[in-house]
């Protein structure tokens, strides 16, 4: 049900890599490849464990919940790369769903779960795919008359398919997280012994499990590691506000800078941050990552996997709202309360379903508090991807609402490098994938930041 296959991993054993690693440390001269150390006993046992993060391995997964990256793999540890497969951009994860594939993933994950309780649990993904597939066409059409206001520059031969994208992009907010997906993900030696001994789920616990197993396979050191390394077994899901599930379910997303310091702002150019980003890697901004902006966000979890492609950001424990984002074009269409009624039958399942569970089956649409510390530098970056049209539309509105509370704060120098390269150029900096909308010098020094539908 779920693939987790190794491909590619570092080319020199993991005793002798960490063995040359620490002999570096000790002696005057290079050592030679091959003198071994006890690794164990003298390296991994006593905690010397930078010595360990040399050995990199890449890992394909195939066949996991959504839910189980964004509350798992992605959670809460920055020491890995990956890249998923885009629920914005591959529809197919949602057409054509296969209830069997449900049944037998909770099956599988949650035995605890009685057979009537998990068909009704697959019942309420089922109707949720339901409302997704059979509004397609009235998602579009709002799509497409939004496009036609914001867009007047987009390519006319792409301007059909980018609004079904589009419109396929919010109406999956109806749509529950447990639908599968893929991943390629790329962690050091000591990272995946450490997702292994903390996985909070029953899939993260599987996953790594099989991780650790195909890494055991390749080398003893490995195996000796994981032997003396147990699983915490310990379960984890975010919790649930009770006292406001029963008031007004529909929000918007919402930031409130809650710290901020742009004293030690240093102007850098456009070539500063694009198509390399320096901050990170020039000392002229070294100050500039002791300068933190912290604030609190609401946002729905398709933004929120979204937010956690930015791991030089920090974040709280997520904690569920009992509210829910409905998209622009959703509401345009008129489906507002469609994603009620997906609210509605997700919350009743969590009074009934093991915590890890009832999370794998929130919908796109639910929102989930949390905190995020920036530095200054981390916050040009991620301001430079989110305020770009081609970003989702809910992660620009949070990006621009925090432009508008640094200028009111009298932080306008910082908020204007907080833009795309189209911002700061008149060029946008995605090439063939260009938004449509104006670059004018005019538009650029008036309002480059409206509300957008799409």
């Amino acid at each position: 049900m779920i693939t987790v296959k190794l491909i590619a991993k570092t080319d020199v054993g993991l005793e002798a890599l960490a063995s040359h690693a620490a002999r570096t440390c000790y002696n005057p001269q290079l050592p030679e490849m091959g003198n071994i150390l006890n690794v164990k006993g003298q390296l991994f046992d006593t905690g010397h464990h930078t010595t360990l993060e040399h050995n990199h391995y890449t890992f394909a997964i195939d066949g996991l919940a959504v839910g189980d990256v964004t509350f798992g793999l992605h959670l809460c540890h920055p020491f890995y790369n990956t890249d998923q497969r885009s629920g914005r951009f591959c529809m197919d994860m949602f057409a054509n769903p296969d209830r069997a594939h449900f049944e037998a993933y909770i099956a599988e994950f949650w035995p605890e779960v009685n057979p009537e309780l998990r068909r009704k649990a697959v019942d309420y993904v089922m109707f949720a795919a339901g409302l997704f597939t059979n509004n397609q066409d009235a998602a579009v059409k709002a799509a497409e008359k939004a496009f036609a206001e914001e867009r007047p520059f987009y390519p006319e031969n792409n301007r059909a398919a980018t609004c079904r994208k589009i419109a396929q992009e919010q109406l999956r907010c109806l749509v529950p997280i447990i639908f599968p997906t893929g991943l390629d993900i790329t962690v050091d030696f000591i990272t995946l012994v450490s997702m292994y001994k903390n996985a909070w789920t029953p899939v993260m616990r599987y996953v790594t499990a099989q991780m650790a197993d195909q890494v055991k396979a390749q080398d003893p050191l490995a195996a000796a590691v994981f032997s003396t390394v147990e699983q915490s077994g310990e379960d984890w899901a975010p919790d649930m506000i009770k006292s406001v599930v029963d008031e007004s379910r529909i929000s918007r997303p919402s930031l409130e800078l809650l710290e901020y310091d742009s004293d030690v702002f240093t102007l850098p150019k456009a070539g500063d941050l694009h198509p390399i980003d320096s901050l990170h890697f020039s000392p002229r901004f070294m100050d500039m990552n002791a300068s933190m902006f912290v604030t609190g966000v609401e946002l729905s979890l398709a933004t929120y996997g979204q937010d956690q492609r930015h791991r030089t950001v920090r974040r709280s424990t997520p904690f569920f709202t009992g509210r829910f984002y409905v998209p622009p074009v959703v509401v345009e269409a008129g489906l507002a309360t469609c994603a009620d009624d997906v609210m509605s039958l997700w919350l009743a399942l969590c009074a009934e379903l093991p915590p890890t569970l009832a999370t794998n089956l929130a919908p796109y649409g639910a929102t989930v508090q949390y905190v995020k510390t920036a530095p200054l530098n981390a916050l040009l970056h991620e301001g430079g991807k989110r305020l770009c049209w081609n970003a989702q539309e809910e992660i620009y509105q949070l990006s621009r609402q925090l432009v508008a509370t640094l200028e009111a704060k009298g932080a306008g120098e910082v908020a204007e490098f907080l833009a795309p390269p189209c911002h700061l150029t008149g060029r946008c900096g995605e090439g063939g994938r260009y938004c449509g909308r104006p670059l004018d010098e005019a538009t650029r020094q008036r309002n480059y930041y409206p509300a957008r539908k799409v």
